[in-house]
């Protein structure tokens, strides 16, 4: 797997709301088995996320030793305060994809029924653990499970402001937060901050998304976009 060249190692710690066969709330894998794989990954300076929406599967990946907790949708306030503890660990909630699919009086055509009673049902408690993190000040970082081609973490951090984030903080998590979920082991980007030294990814916008947070979800009002340094978007007047 190493050759193929990952930063992240993914593993599933609870079932899907999208598949099949089990359920967001059955835990898999046991703490032994997770402790072996996060410990295999340290030693090649890997970090590991967790898909964990079911509390028992959250335990155990927090007990493993992960560096990121995807989804979290069963979070207990409890664990929230464990994953704060551990100094190193984030939580990324991908309120998008959830509140996007699921969110809605009826069932969209692309989802089965088993599919639609597990998202509705996921939705409530995702909601629930995302606010919870945010007030017991968990480190969390955006992510949106990519709806749209990952195109949509404006939508991710205005998301988050509407749970209880403050703009800067819902920013922070999308910017210098965001490289943390790439582990503590000397691999994390060097993106996210107006440093010396930095990756110069850098966005302009015609408003102060502090007291216009919406513009980060707005085409137009992003001007302009550099990525390593070099200008790729322009919307010069």
């Amino acid at each position: 797997m190493l050759q193929w060249g990952p930063f992240v190692i993914k593993i599933m710690t609870t079932g899907g709301v999208l598949s099949e066969f089990d359920q967001p709330i059955d835990s898999e894998f046991s703490l032994e088995e997770i402790k072996a794989m996060v410990q295999d990954a340290k030693r090649a300076r890997r970090a590991v996320a967790a898909h964990a929406h079911g509390t028992g599967g959250i335990q155990n990946a927090i007990d493993g030793g992960v560096t990121s907790i995807e989804h979290g949708s069963y979070m207990t306030r409890d664990q929230a305060r464990q994953i704060k503890a551990k100094g190193y660990m984030v939580y990324t909630p991908t309120a998008t994809i959830v509140q996007l699919l699921f969110n809605s009086t009826k069932r969209p055509g692309n989802l089965d029924d088993n599919q639609w009673r597990k998202g509705r049902e996921t939705l409530k408690h995702s909601t629930q653990a995302i606010r919870i993190a945010i007030e017991e000040g968990v480190p969390i970082v955006a992510g949106t499970d990519c709806p749209d081609g990952c195109a949509l973490v404006g939508r991710e951090i205005n998301f988050l402001h509407m749970f209880g984030m403050s703009p800067q903080n819902a920013i922070k998590a999308a910017t210098g937060d965001a490289p943390r979920c790439m582990g503590q082991f000397g691999l994390m980007p060097k993106s996210g901050r107006l440093f010396a030294g930095y990756e110069a990814d850098v966005i302009a916008l015609d408003v102060n998304p502090l007291e216009q947070l919406d513009a980060l979800t707005q085409f137009d009002r992003i001007r302009y976009v550099w990525k390593g340094g070099r200008l790729v978007k322009s919307l010069a007047n």
